[in-house]
């Protein structure tokens, strides 16, 4: 080994701790990259692999009943590759031991068991015999929360009637990765089920034998969508047509598609910031590593050795800081980004998840901490190669101490001697100074990037489902009723207030835009179901005109005060002119809103087709077993279940990302402060020993490094609370999607949390420098000018 390989080892033995510290930031910076990348490409990796395997319809449409003739009608539009009918219909399902509703729906299976489009992927058991009449397969997620296993079962109630039916199995399926039930926004696997019998019991059961309510096909190869989609409405609209989507508005592949988004932004915005702070702290830190140096380099210069030789055993130092860091990066994100992934299966159900890194993009994160390393080595290394081997075998030249502005206004007069030592030492290098608080805020950054998730979310259930839903219980009938139903419901034991809604499927054109989504029209004065403004108060709706959340009057260009046409979906089509009374904006989904009066007018009705109930929750379970009871409900939804079952999933994802983001913030932290720390005590040591010698005890000289460590974090506070501040807005801006936007919103013990882990960390790194300056040799120090 040569003598300078010998050096590399000898130096890196000598300031261990200091390599630690460095490694350990490179580490962070690469592992977020890591585990982002791995997040991100594994979800998009299953989504098109159980999507292409599962033969996933490009085009569905729902209708109230047509004859199977009409299927062959429907194959030959000009542009259907291939097609399939099917029945579907959701109904209420007994648990046993359980009062809580659930509600199943179900999909028919062809008689010969083979589906053309949306295959299933059995997970456990086996696939039912479409001739045995009494066999179902289960959705994993509902089969998971609610306990059952193949060999159970389960009873449905389809239209009024009990249904035993024998589980064979739990079953994936690429048309509900992401299991939501339309009309509620938050999944919730232990009241929501997908379940697939065979055709024969299922058309019996609902009276649709020899006939169809759904429809499912994929296009051929430069099939003209909007043209295919016309033409199917033309088709159904006799039959009960709810009006054909294409793939990017069906639920689950708008909801599954909108989150991998949101990873590829966080995937690109979070791993840069970490990388350019990894970046910015190891050019800083490796830069005064090398100053430290000049001595030794100077003599390596004396004795012959060469710029390019030299230059090169501080790259070998460098580059073996750098592996360290990326080796432990690399283990670490993969194992992080392999846990994220395990836990995005609580909301997304893939039938296989691989965690796949692109070996290009990983080694972007060690290319980029290897070129600041190298840029920092370099920058000092040119300093003292301009030097001449005797004069950079010098010391430095001790800095030109001078008043500075705040010394001539009187400021420091106040101070006692340590404190005017910190001050001096501070403001008299304000480039080092103001480098080791930016340093500092990275981290308190870094940690308010990860955490305001947590409050956004809790803002978003607490706004929709305090303060705009106020029901306890909400129901949707099988079909539309009229409204004295609702008389019978609130005499129901336990029913406090009730309240009848109307949704109705709309197709909203506006100039050249065109949307299909649904109008829910609500009483008015109506106290369970309100609108709000951005400042949270009331807003009444108009007897006439409707009110539209901002995401899709922007999207259809429509402004307060302008006119759109709103055909509805169902019956016989009428198209009306409606005025946009008012803009709102909307956290989750889109809608638009009119009073219920208004549209029943319009439609010639006075009907309702679903409510939402205030209940007594004395009477909680007798109300529930009498909701199953009435024929006309179709589903019932208990918000408070709804609520706990996303925040026991959501809980699980925050735990991981905050616990991971704390470490790394941590670490950064610890970086920062005690290199910081520990570059001055070694660049200072023959003054920091020489206060000794004139009568200084260990206290007040560790109290001059502390306290300068102390306010470098003092002012990196408020400083890290503006950029995280700020970095979470641009997040937010970036990820928004058309369904769900995330408002910025911290709550105080959120920022005192991410504030004392940096302080903590501060702490931590100012005990270790204590630790050697009481391992100091005060002679042996003294000597080293000499």
């Amino acid at each position: 080994m040569k003598k300078l390989d010998l050096k590399v080892l000898r130096d890196l033995r000598g300031m261990k701790a200091q390599v630690i510290t460095i490694a350990l930031v490179v580490a962070s910076g690469i592992s977020a990259l890591v585990a982002s990348l791995i997040t991100h490409d594994s979800l998009k990796l299953a989504q098109a692999a159980f999507y292409s395997q599962g033969r996933f319809a490009d085009v569905f449409a729902e209708l109230k009943r047509a004859p199977l003739p009409v299927r062959e009608e429907l194959r030959k539009i000009d542009g259907v590759a291939s097609l399939e009918t099917r029945v579907v219909q959701e109904a209420l399902l007994e648990i046993p031991n359980r009062v809580d509703p659930a509600v199943g729906r179900f999909l028919s299976v062809p008689e010969d068991g083979r589906l053309e489009l949306n295959r299933i992927y059995v997970r456990e058991g086996r696939m039912i015999d479409p001739k045995k009449g009494d066999e179902v397969l289960l959705s994993e997620g509902f089969a998971t929360a609610n306990g059952f296993k193949p060999g159970d079962e389960i009873v449905a109630i389809l239209e009024g009637k009990y249904k035993k039916l024998h589980i064979t199995g739990t079953a994936l399926s690429p048309e509900y990765i992401y299991a939501i039930r339309a009309g509620t926004a938050l999944p919730n696997d232990r009241e929501f089920g997908i379940f697939w019998v065979s055709e024969e019991t299922l058309a019996s059961a609902l009276d649709m034998q020899g006939a169809f309510n759904s429809v499912t096909l994929t296009l051929a190869p430069g099939a003209n969508k909007p043209r295919v989609l016309e033409a199917i409405d033309r088709i159904l609209a006799p039959y009960g047509g709810f009006g054909a989507y294409d793939r990017e508005d069906q639920l689950s592949h708008r909801f599954t598609s909108d989150e991998i988004e949101q990873q590829r932004v966080s995937a690109i915005l979070i791993p840069s910031v970490f990388l350019a702070v990894s970046a910015y702290l190891l050019n800083v830190v490796i830069s005064r590593l090398i100053g430290l140096q000049r001595g030794q380099i100077a003599t390596l210069k004396a004795v012959g050795y060469g710029n390019w030789t030299i230059s090169l055993h501080y790259l070998k130092m460098i580059s073996v800081i750098v592996l360290i860091g990326a080796a432990i990066g690399y283990a670490a994100g993969i194992w992080i980004g392999r846990q994220l992934t395990v836990v995005y299966t609580g909301f997304f159900h893939f039938p296989l998840l691989i965690s796949r890194l692109n070996p290009l993009q990983a080694a972007l994160g060690l290319g980029v901490s290897f070129l600041s390393a190298a840029a920092g080595g370099y920058g000092a290394l040119r300093r003292v190669f301009r030097l001449a081997p005797a004069e950079a075998m010098r010391p430095p030249v001790p800095l030109m101490f001078h008043r500075t502005l705040a010394e001539k206004l009187g400021v420091s007069r106040y101070l006692s001697t340590t404190g005017r030592i910190i001050f001096r030492n501070l403001t008299i290098r304000p480039l080092r100074s103001g480098l080791g608080i930016v340093g500092i805020s990275f981290a308190l950054m870094i940690l308010m990037l990860g955490l305001f998730w947590k409050d956004s979310v809790a803002y978003i259930v607490y706004h929709q489902f305090s303060i705009l839903q106020r029901d306890d219980i909400s129901l949707s009938f099988t079909e539309k009723t009229a409204g004295d139903a609702l008389q019978e419901i609130a005499h129901l034991p336990g029913v406090m207030a009730v309240e009848g809604y109307r949704t109705l499927p709309i197709r909203i054109r506006h100039g050249q835009a065109s949307e299909q989504t649904g109008l829910f029209a609500i009483p008015a004065g109506a106290r369970l179901r309100e609108i709000r403004d951005e400042d949270m108060k009331r807003v009444p709706l108009p007897p006439e005109g409707a009110i539209l959340s901002r995401n899709l009057a922007e999207r259809l260009g429509i402004r307060p005060g302008e006119s759109f046409d709103a055909e509805v979906l169902e019956g016989k089509r009428p198209t009306h002119r409606i005025l946009c009374a008012g803009i709102v904006d909307s956290w989750v989904g889109s809608f638009v809103t009119m009073d219920l009066a208004a549209i029943n007018r319009l439609m010639g009705e006075d009907v309702v087709s679903s409510a939402s109930l205030q209940i007594d929750s004395a009477h909680r379970d007798e109300l529930l077993l009498k909701l199953r009871e009435l024929p006309r409900v179709g589903a019932v939804n208990v918000k408070a279940t709804a609520i706990r079952m996303f925040e026991k999933t959501m809980a699980s994802f925050i735990l991981v990302y905050a616990a991971v983001l704390t470490g790394f913030a941590a670490i950064i932290a610890v970086g920062v402060v005690y290199n910081t720390a520990r570059v001055s005590l070694s660049e200072r040591t023959w003054e920091l020993l020489s206060l000794r010698v004139l009568g200084f005890t260990r206290n007040e000289v560790f109290r001059i490094l502390a306290g300068e460590a102390a306010i470098l974090t003092i002012f990196a506070i408020p400083l890290g609370w503006f950029l995280g501040y700020w970095f979470a807005r641009l997040m937010v801006a970036l990820i928004h999607t058309e369904e769900m936007q995330i408002p910025m919103y911290l709550e105080p013990v959120t920022l005192f949390y991410a504030t004392a882990v940096v302080v903590i960390a501060s702490v931590l790194s100012t005990v270790i420098i204590r630790r050697i300056i009481n391992r100091m040799d005060l002679v042996a120090a003294l000597k080293v000018p000499e």
